[in-house]
């Protein structure tokens, strides 16, 4: 799955928090577990030199009565075992027979005097403390449970995971909100920039006064849209004024051709040599209509209006016999499947420009057939959309021509000995391009030909 840019700003900020949310919970509970150790620790430390000293320093104090001292006391910790031993080794006050622990006390008698031990032993938490006075030494071991502790931090961490798993989706559904927020100029942007074609030039991107870096995009991309629109227009203009001017010394060379073949005194040689001109010029004059047509379309944003397209097909039919008098077509409507009913064949449209292009494809489908004839089929589709399939018999493209057939100056290894400039198929596919339509070349079979269009079918009535 491709993220998008406010997906991925959206993720990484999300990403981010989680993070830092994460690490700082896991430091705030080991300082906190540090912190619980520590005072604990104190509170070891103090029981176990208060015991010591009262029982060492205090002559009145036996280790009787230090036991009754301790069993009154207000400040006992839970599961407390306190010991303490004289330097051979034997326990002189205990406040429990039993320690109730397995911690080995040989390490407690290696402690230097002054020294101390600190560390956890299952559920235990054992101080030890070497405690030296002028006559004897004497070792303090004091092992408890900081049951209240560890409760006070098994409630953090639980206060840190609910805080975590509860932040960390608001946050990544106010960050998403927030990118949507931010970025929906872009979308916009996107959605104008994808609609703007060579009818549309003039488009231009509505910008807002907060000047941040997608305004500034906008004004980048407004300011280019103007030397496009500049540039294109030059073309057009161009292409437009050199049309027009072709056409009329065109136009007298091919009467002045044909007076030439009216004439009887010329051998048959020279007739065929002045057919073979006439079709030349016919044929340029053809491609400068076309272009002249396209030329004059961009400056027009909207469709002449709504034709059915038989009807454009029989008149485009009647202009190329004047070209290709050998040309017959077989013309078929299909209806759908289990129904008698016409289907729609109206379409809006351009209607010199979309008869020009179907005099191409006719003019193309005669020149390139074995026996001047072309299948002509339409039929409406389920995606109403009109199927328009020009066929002929004749040797086909293979897969690498195909693919190019469309392109300008195209022409395959059936096009020897065949008059032509590569051009027709390229301004045909343009005009169906501006009319919303597809084209596609078929080689079905050896010898079969198959141009398809897909032309969307009118709303709107004749």
């Amino acid at each position: 799955m491709k993220l998008t840019l406010k997906k991925r700003a959206a993720v990484s900020i999300s990403l981010t928090y989680s993070l830092i949310f994460g690490v700082t919970s896991i430091t705030i509970w080991l300082l906190f577990a540090s912190y619980r150790e520590d005072e604990f620790k104190i509170r070891l430390e103090e029981k176990a030199l208060t015991n010591l000293r009262l029982l060492v320093e205090v002559d009145e104090i036996n280790d009787q009565l230090l036991r009754t001292i301790e069993r009154s006391t207000l400040n006992r910790l839970y599961k407390e075992k306190t010991v303490i031993y004289n330097s051979t080794g034997h326990s002189v006050y205990s406040t429990s027979k039993d320690t109730g622990t397995t911690w080995d006390k040989s390490r407690l008698f290696r402690l230097p005097p002054g020294a101390e031990l600190y560390e956890t032993f299952g559920e235990f938490d054992v101080y030890g403390f070497h405690y030296q006075t002028q006559k004897k030494n004497y070792y303090a071991l004091v092992i408890a449970e900081d049951k209240y502790g560890y409760r006070k931090l098994r409630y953090l961490g639980v206060l840190l995971i609910s805080a975590f798993a509860l932040s960390t989706p608001i946050v990544w559904l106010l960050t998403f909100a927030a990118m949507r927020g931010l970025l929906k100029p872009l979308d916009r942007f996107i959605t104008e920039i994808t609609s703007i074609g060579d009818r549309n030039l003039t488009t231009r991107l509505a910008l807002s006064d907060r000047h941040d870096e997608i305004d500034q995009l906008g004004k980048a991309f407004n300011l280019m849209m103007e030397r496009i629109e500049s540039s294109y227009l030059r073309q057009q203009e161009f292409s437009a004024q050199a049309s027009h001017e072709l056409r009329t010394p065109l136009a007298r060379i091919i009467s002045q051709l044909e007076n030439l073949e009216a004439g009887e005194t010329h051998s048959e040689r020279t007739r065929e040599y002045l057919y073979n001109l006439r079709n030349d010029a016919h044929q340029m004059a053809n491609l400068i209509h076309s272009l002249l047509l396209l030329a004059q379309s961009a400056n027009d944003q909207h469709f002449t209006g709504v034709r059915r397209l038989d009807e454009l097909l029989f008149d485009a039919f009647e202009q190329t016999k004047m070209f290709a008098p050998n040309l017959q077509i077989h013309f078929e409507i299909e209806l759908e499947e289990g129904t008698d009913k016409e289907p729609n064949l109206d379409v809006q449209c351009n209607e010199a420009l979309l008869i020009q292009a179907l005099i191409n494809l006719l003019r193309n489908a005669d020149l390139y057939s074995d026996d001047h004839h072309v299948d002509v089929r339409l039929k409406q589709t389920q995606d109403n959309l009109l199927s328009l399939r020009i066929s002929n018999n004749g040797a086909t493209l293979n897969d690498g021509e195909a693919s190019r057939i469309f392109n300008a100056f195209m022409r395959g290894d059936n096009a020897r000995r065949k008059q032509g400039s590569g051009l027709g198929l390229r301004i045909t596919q343009r005009i169906l391009q501006y009319h919303g339509a597809s084209i596609r070349y078929i080689a079905e079979g050896k010898y079969l030909n198959v141009f398809e269009i897909l032309l969307p079918v009118s709303t709107q009535t004749v």
